[in-house]
C-alpha cells in the first residue's frame, strides 16, 4: 500500500517528486525508500498551508527540481509530520532539508533560498565524514608522526548508539558547510 500511495502522489505532484506521506509509513519504510535512490533531498514539512515558510521551500524545490535532477542526479522527497523520522535525523523545526547520499544523511543549516540550497547540494554530493578505527586513525590524522592534517571534529560512539544517524546527519551537514576549516569523523569506542 505504501508504494501505491507514493506512486499515486508522485504522479499527481510532479515528475521526480517522491512523497513519503501516509499514516502507515514509519522509519523502516522511509529508510527503505531512501535506500532505493543514490541521492535524495528530503524536505520535512507540515501539512499544506499551515506553514508559509514550508510552502515557500517546497515551491523552491519544485522550481529547482529540473536542475537538481539534471545537474546533480538528485531526487526530491517530502515528509509531512513524522516526528519519529524527524528525531532520527536531527530535524528540530520545519521546514528542514536533509540530503541523503547513498543513504548517508546531511542536515542543511542555512537560508532557505534557491542559491544557498543549490550551492550546498553541489558541495554535498558525496559523504565526507570519515570513519576512524584502530587501523585508520594513525593514517588519517598522522598522529604517530606528530604532524597534523588540520583541525578535526570527532564524535565517538558505541555500536549500540541510538543517536548514530543523528550524529552522522549533523556531522555531514557541518562537514559540507566547512570543508576548508576542519575535517569531521566518527569513531567507535
Amino acid at each position: 500500500m505504501f508504494t501505491d500511495v507514493v506512486m499515486t502522489l508522485t504522479v499527481l505532484l510532479a515528475p521526480h517528486f517522491l512523497l513519503v506521506h501516509s499514516e502507515d509509513s514509519d522509519l523502516e519504510e522511509f529508510r527503505t525508500t531512501i535506500a532505493k535512490h543514490n541521492r535524495v533531498l528530503v524536505i520535512f514539512t507540515e501539512e499544506c498551508c499551515t506553514c508559509t515558510e514550508c510552502v515557500e521551500v517546497e515551491q523552491i524545490l519544485h522550481a529547482k527540481q529540473p536542475e537538481l535532477s539534471d545537474d546533480y542526479r538528485v531526487g526530491i522527497a517530502k515528509v509531512v509530520n513524522k516526528p519519529q523520522i524527524e528525531e532520527r535525523y536531527g530535524v528540530t523545526s520545519r521546514p528542514a532539508l536533509v540530503f541523503f547520499r547513498r543513504s548517508v544523511p546531511a542536515l542543511f543549516e542555512g537560508r532557505h533560498d534557491p542559491d544557498s540550497i543549490l550551492e550546498w547540494v553541489g558541495r554535498s554530493l558525496e559523504p565526507s565524514v570519515k570513519a576512524l578505527d584502530d587501523n585508520s586513525f594513525e593514517h588519517l590524522t598522522q598522529a604517530a608522526t606528530g604532524a597534523t592534517t588540520g583541525n578535526w571534529l570527532v564524535v565517538f560512539h558505541t555500536d549500540k548508539c541510538v543517536k548514530q544517524d543523528l550524529a552522522a546527519c549533523v556531522l555531514e551537514g557541518l562537514s559540507s558547510k566547512n570543508q576548508r576549516n576542519y575535517k569531521c569523523c566518527h569513531g567507535r569506542h
